[in-house]
């Protein structure tokens, strides 16, 4: 799998070292770095092969920039990044008009949000194998809930921050109405039902993968379905080549299911994960509905499967009906429950 190559030309040294510190931290399995301090360092052929060219420093001297290597044709076929400082929004606009190729970014928004701005404009392109998904090396795990769904979100996100410290983690939110949006809002323009549609145009290439993907807590996510009626309608055989385009193009080490309704095919699906984590509480009601769907997996064959299935007793909410999923994500991070999914992710390390 090729690495998105990334031509950075920066003026601010303390900045320069900072930023590409946190990109090679986070994101290094994925991204290859050309660094330089002057334009006369920048060679021809650095920016024939880059994907991106990121840009920061004073207004001048990326003007400047601009006219050495304008003259070159593949400069304007390559996308660019102008990191800028907020005070300099009132010259955005001169700029804009000289250069409007040129993507304006405020040089101190989270890395992350910096990171989909270049995944946006990336122009790379996938181009679907015959490999399976569960040929790949990542691991699968499955969050599931038969009484307390609303706390499935928290939980995936806690989990998959936490295995992310180690690990390179995407969630695909496959839950209707999961509480997501409280991270992304509605502002993103491809989701799981385009990344779906991508995927079963089997054997053609195609690009925008990245425009599907934003970041929580340190691991990748999917952006959700518009339509949440199109989770249950999508079989799992779909699910599966999501999976193998994503794993095949993007090198992860765990893949996080925070599963919702059941799809054709979900007991398939629930099977092919190395770990299953059903959120429970002490109800009555939650027993019987689990003895239930044990029996069911038993009867459509998936009964030795049982022993992925691991019951996790999630706390009291503090604050009650008005915690939101960012609130129960801190507040179990640092609490006595954070220790138990910290020896929930030793293990999924150690066994998974």
């Amino acid at each position: 799998m090729g690495k998105t190559k990334l031509v950075v030309y920066m003026e601010d040294r303390e900045y320069r070292n900072r930023f590409t510190s946190c990109l090679l931290q986070f994101y290094g399995k994925n991204m290859e770095l050309h660094i330089f301090e002057e334009p006369n360092e920048v060679k021809n052929q650095d920016l024939k092969e880059a994907d991106c060219i990121i840009l920061e420093g004073e207004k001048d001297g990326i003007i400047n920039f601009f006219q050495e290597f304008s003259k070159i044709d593949s400069f304007w076929n390559r996308k660019i990044l102008y990191l800028q400082e907020e005070d300099e929004q009132g010259e955005e606009l001169s700029l804009e008009q000289d250069f409007p190729e040129v993507v304006f970014v405020d040089k101190y928004k989270n890395i992350n949000e910096i990171v989909d701005y270049i995944r946006k404009i990336h122009p790379s392109e996938v181009r679907l194998s015959s490999k399976e998904a569960g040929d790949s090396s990542a691991r699968l795990i499955g969050i599931y809930s038969l009484s307390d769904c609303g706390r499935q979100l928290p939980f995936a996100i806690t989990l998959g921050s936490m295995l992310s410290e180690k690990e390179k983690v995407l969630l695909i939110d496959l839950q209707e109405n999961s509480g997501i949006r409280e991270y992304c809002g509605d502002n993103w323009e491809m989701g799981l039902e385009e990344l779906v549609v991508m995927a079963g145009e089997s054997g053609k290439t195609f690009g925008d993968i990245n425009r599907c993907i934003g970041h929580i807590e340190r691991m990748d996510y999917i952006y959700p379905a518009r339509n949440c009626e199109s989770l249950c309608q999508i079989e799992a055989e779909n699910y599966q080549k999501v999976l193998n385009v994503l794993l095949n193009r993007l090198s992860y080490d765990v893949v996080i299911l925070n599963l919702g309704s059941r799809f054709q095919g979900f007991c398939q699906m629930l099977a092919s994960c190395s770990k299953v984590y059903l959120l429970e509480g002490k109800t009555s009601m939650n027993q019987w509905r689990k003895r239930e769907f044990l029996e069911e997996l038993d009867e459509k064959g998936y009964g030795k499967k049982q022993s992925i299935l691991q019951s996790v007793e999630l706390p009291s909410v503090i604050g009650g009906v008005g915690a939101t999923c960012q609130l129960l994500v801190e507040q179990w991070k640092w609490s006595p429950f954070g220790d138990i999914v910290r020896s929930l992710c030793q293990k999924a390390v150690c066994y998974g």
